[in-house]
């Protein structure tokens, strides 16, 4: 191959035409030998069907009140103050939450009852599932 490459280069007055002959001779052996992985993003994150913007609003605003309230060191007063906050907002984020779990579950016996009451929500109530 050597002795074949360095006449036909000596030889041959296009150069670049056996070059790019060359390099793409090797590049496809290349691409035939190794595998051509990508990498891809796993979401492992589980979506739930009752979740809006509403919850993850009020999540971060608990979560900025827990900072305030957790980096307030010096001043008992104001630390009391923004301990109260992170209660109240923590308390609201939850019972939004159930508010928004007990709606979504409503909805979804109300849609499939009506054609079935014996179809997959009482397969669900019975852990027949």
């Amino acid at each position: 191959m050597d002795k074949y490459l360095s006449t036909k280069t000596t030889t041959e007055n296009n150069l670049e035409q056996h070059i790019e002959l060359i390099s793409e001779a090797i590049q496809s052996a290349c691409y035939g030998t190794f595998c051509k992985t990508t990498m891809r993003k796993k979401n492992n994150k589980k979506t739930v069907p009752w979740w809006t913007d509403n919850p993850t609003i009020m999540q971060k605003r608990v979560n900025a009140y827990r900072r305030l309230f957790q980096r307030t060191k010096n001043d008992e007063k104001l630390r009391e103050d923004r301990k109260k906050n992170y209660g109240e907002a923590k308390r609201n984020y939850q019972t939004e939450i159930k508010k928004e779990k007990l709606n979504s579950w409503k909805e979804y016996c109300n849609v499939t009852a009506s054609t079935n009451p014996w179809s997959q929500v009482y397969k669900l109530a019975a852990g027949k599932i």
